[in-house]
């Protein structure tokens, strides 16, 4: 599954989600999507960011360090 194709099932999930309490869109719902560190990295990329490390990690908590110039 391309990764565009895996968000697109949490974005179903995240409105199905919506539908179900009745939220209006002016209600904020955070719904947490999960990424896999490369594509946080991609994404960060994407938004212009010039470099991203990834300078730690435990399990499956990761800290990025991204530079934006």
């Amino acid at each position: 599954m391309a990764p565009n194709q895996e968000y697109e099932v949490y974005y179903k999930e995240y409105e199905r989600l919506r539908a179900e309490m009745g939220l209006p869109d002016s209600v904020i719902y955070h719904y947490d999507t999960p990424c896999t560190v490369e594509n946080q990295i991609k994404m960060l990329l994407t938004a212009g960011f010039s470099k991203v490390n990834k300078v730690w990690q435990k399990g499956n908590t990761v800290i990025l360090v991204a530079t934006k110039h």
